[in-house]
């Protein structure tokens, strides 16, 4: 490091984590059971996330453009080119004034994300081939990521009001990536299992769910100044899903009903399945979106307004629009 400034850039964590597993499984007769299951788990961002956002930016990497973006002009020979003027680091380790490239900022507390999770299911079996279980699965994420630029302006303001452009003449983005949002998973889950029998198999599982975040794939906010506009369904949420799964083995050859006694017809026919999957599931998410040129405003983004009665066309088939209320 230099100065006060050590390896880590000031970016500390908590140097330890608690991750317990319980499970329990319980006997109600010969043919039904209730079991339940709890865990916390943590992970980190993918790669680049906290280690990228720390070793590779300025001074490290140097960001420099040379001719202009997508005119297809070639700017020269590399032997013309000028090259990248490094800059000493001081050995306070403070570059001041900071030089006008794009940062990035984290936290001086970096705590990991935690997943909570629970179930409580019962299975029940029906006839000696046929199981069925249905059950409530659940998890809250804490402490989630999130990223967005924090060099942006009031709306209103004009294109040059981006808040660090007014106080030190810094135009380019600034960037947090950080770890403290939340989100929420409920879910009925059912199971029916026929189980291989007479040369069939057949299984049914319907999730019936909803998953409310703040950001999905660590994003930013619709309105940083107010960050729980952003609460709502997650990008990946899908209220109903089900799906089906089955095998069938034709009932030809040897050890089957028909052309038991071989021949080249059994031979030919014999040891062959029929097998498939089918899903059903709802549709995904839609935020609706608005030009931020409306706003007046530098890099800042907007939340549009419902003007009049919203129309759903809720049609069918292939290149029809299908949009529901909820």
């Amino acid at each position: 490091g230099y100065g006060n400034i050590g390896l880590s850039d000031g970016v500390n964590s908590k140097p330890g984590y608690l991750g317990p597993r319980a499970g329990l499984a319980y006997s109600l007769g010969t043919k039904t059971v209730i079991r339940a299951g709890y865990g916390i788990s943590y992970w980190e961002q993918r790669f680049g996330w906290t280690g990228g956002t720390l070793n590779q930016q300025y001074p490290v990497i140097y960001n420099v453009q040379v001719g202009t973006t997508s005119n297809y002009v070639p700017a020269g020979p590399f032997n013309t080119i000028t090259p990248v003027t490094y800059l000493a680091v001081p050995s306070n380790g403070i570059l001041n004034p900071a030089p006008n490239q794009a940062f990035y900022y984290m936290p001086s507390h970096y705590n990991l994300p935690a997943v909570y999770t629970w179930n409580l299911t019962l299975q029940r079996q029906i006839t000696p081939s046929l199981v069925l279980d249905a059950g409530w699965v659940a998890n809250q994420g804490r402490n989630l990521p999130y990223s967005y630029n924090i060099n942006q302006g009031p709306p209103g303001a004009g294109p040059n009001a981006a808040i660090l452009n007014v106080e030190y003449g810094h135009t380019a983005s600034t960037t947090i990536r950080a770890y403290g949002v939340n989100s929420n998973y409920n879910s009925l889950q059912v199971n029916a299992r026929k189980q291989w029998a007479r040369g069939f198999h057949v299984a049914l599982a319907y999730t019936f769910s909803k998953s409310m975040d703040l950001t999905g794939e660590n994003g930013g906010f619709l309105n940083p100044n107010n960050y729980r506009q952003s609460y709502g369904p997650s990008s990946f949420d899908q209220k109903h899903m089900v799906t089906i799964n089955h095998v069938y083995e034709l009932p030809f050859g040897k050890g089957h009903t028909l052309l038991s006694n071989g021949g080249i017809a059994g031979s030919i026919l014999g040891g062959w399945q029929l097998s498939g999957i089918y899903r059903y599931a709802t549709g995904l998410p839609f935020t609706a979106s608005a030009a931020a040129t409306n706003a007046n405003c530098a890099s800042c983004s907007v939340v549009p307004e419902i003007v009049g009665t919203p129309q759903y066309p809720g049609r069918y088939g292939p290149g029809q629009l299908y949009l529901r209320s909820e």
